[in-house]
């Protein structure tokens, strides 16, 4: 447990942003996410697991006293690193590389939150699907809930969704509404 710089009790969190393509804004999304907690003063650390490691880059580069960064986490560490900053930090974000891996599933199993970044069109939200999928796989085999979001990124303000994501939403929507 840990208190908060506003005296609340609460516990570490670890977040995991996922989405199974790239570019749809996961790293920007989390780098964003880590800077505004730590500068309210939580003890933050980001893991890497990206090849192109820009989050570490970010981080090397900023001067946010309790914003650290776990940079070339692979398969094999992930789990030991996200046990290890969970230890020492209040919130733990891991910023995960596109597509699906074994990497990306140890991570969701210990994610408390798994935040789907994705761009208002179709070949993302088809790719935030997929990442929806993954997440319930990870579900099913810790046999315990995993909440998960979707996240809107490069919205511009006016902008319309894809006609083919709206007619998408509306359609799966008429498809689970409750029968009367």
């Amino acid at each position: 447990m840990a208190v908060s710089p506003h005296g609340v009790i609460e516990t570490m969190t670890t977040y995991s942003f996922a989405q199974d393509k790239g570019g749809p804004g996961k790293t920007t999304t989390a780098l964003l996410f880590a800077a505004d907690v730590a500068l309210d003063g939580y003890r933050t650390v980001v893991i890497d697991t990206d090849i192109n490691q820009q989050a570490a880059a970010f981080i090397n580069k900023a001067s946010i006293s309790s914003l650290s960064v776990i940079p070339d986490i692979r398969e094999e560490t992930v789990v030991q690193a996200i046990q290890k900053a969970e230890a020492e930090n209040d919130i733990v974000i891991v910023d995960l590389p596109g597509g699906s891996s074994m990497l990306a599933i140890k991570a969701l199993c210990l994610s408390h939150l798994v935040i789907i970044p994705s761009q208002p069109n179709l070949p993302d939200v088809k790719a935030a699907m997929k990442t929806v999928a993954q997440v319930n796989d990870a579900e099913a085999m810790m046999r315990s809930p995993i909440a998960r979001v979707l996240v809107w990124t490069r919205f511009k303000p006016g902008l319309r969704a894809d006609p083919r994501v709206t007619c998408a939403r509306r359609l799966k929507a008429t498809r689970t509404a409750p029968l009367s």
